[in-house]
């Protein structure tokens, strides 16, 4: 309202009493209340694997899809890998290093392991883009560029910029769709969380194991 200009609804002397009913009426038919989110677990982690192809939109949501899943990170920590937070082990194995998040705000910094496939994923992801320092996942715009014979073809371009923690949503749902999961409504950016959490637990780890794994 202020961009556009115009008077403020909250500045109307009616306004309290407003929200309150348009609150009420949400309660009283359950629109307001809080739905839990849908986990993504390995099984549905690879059914959407599968229905990607070699584009660079692809590459990026798989590593991005396999790195979440494997180190249990929260969507903002997803959203700020650095290439120089990954260091590659012997074995085809890789480490993140997250330098902060919720539960860490004195920043000591934890590291979570990424399995081979899923640093096999990330590795064809960086090459493809050609990321070399930086941020791992970057948004990725579309340019029309005109041929001759009045054609014109759409050329995937990599950006500098890191994408926005909501985007991180965005693309686990796009592909739970594309997937025909049936949890796909309740896809959020903690589902990749949620959903390894219920893998080591049918697993048998403990919870502090378990709690130690993803950094609560």
């Amino acid at each position: 309202h202020r961009a556009a200009r115009l008077p403020e609804p909250t500045s109307h002397p009616e306004w309290r009493l407003r929200w309150k009913a348009v609150i009420n009426e949400l309660v009283e038919d359950g629109r307001n209340r809080r739905r839990p989110m849908k986990p993504l677990r390995q099984s549905a982690i690879e059914a959407m694997l599968a229905m990607m192809g070699t584009g660079l939109r692809d590459l990026r949501d798989a590593a991005l899809l396999c790195l979440a899943s494997d180190t249990m990170a929260r969507r903002e920590e997803l959203a700020r890998v650095r290439l120089d937070e990954i260091t590659v082990n012997a074995g085809g194995s890789a480490t993140l290093f997250i330098p902060r998040s919720k539960s860490d705000k004195e920043g000591r910094g934890m590291y979570r392991p990424i399995s081979p496939a899923s640093w096999a994923y990330l590795k064809r992801w960086l090459s493809a883009a050609k990321i070399q320092r930086g941020a791992v996942f970057r948004a990725i715009r579309i340019r029309l560029v005109k041929k001759k014979g009045k054609t014109t073809e759409r050329l995937a371009i990599v950006g500098p910029r890191a994408i926005a923690p909501q985007q991180v949503a965005r693309i686990f749902k796009r592909w739970a769709e594309a997937a025909d999961l049936d949890q796909a409504y309740g896809i959020g950016g903690h589902s990749t969380r949620i959903g390894s959490t219920h893998d080591l637990v049918s697993r048998g780890y403990s919870t502090a194991q378990i709690a130690n794994a993803g950094g609560w």
